[in-house]
């Protein structure tokens, strides 16, 4: 009888915990000082949320380096 009880009260919290599904990761996703992905919340989430903008781009021209804010630049890898 004892294990029986013991059983249900397991089970009750088992089921209790997964009752309320977890929130979605609300943006915007930034990088913090150990550089693991966060929501807004602070919460960790996959990497591949973080986008990492280009720190170097290109004129297709002549192939120089400039600000990624220029027009018709182009990202370098």
């Amino acid at each position: 009888m004892r294990s029986l009880i013991l059983a249900l009260a397991a089970l009750a919290v088992a089921t209790s915990a997964g009752a309320t599904p977890p929130k979605p990761a609300q943006g915007p996703f930034t990088r913090d000082s150990s550089g693991k992905c966060r929501d807004a919340n602070g919460v960790h989430v996959l990497a591949r949320l973080c986008h990492v903008p280009p720190q170097h781009c290109r004129d297709p021209n002549t192939r120089n380096i400039v600000k990624c804010g220029t027009p018709g630049a182009v990202p370098t890898r």
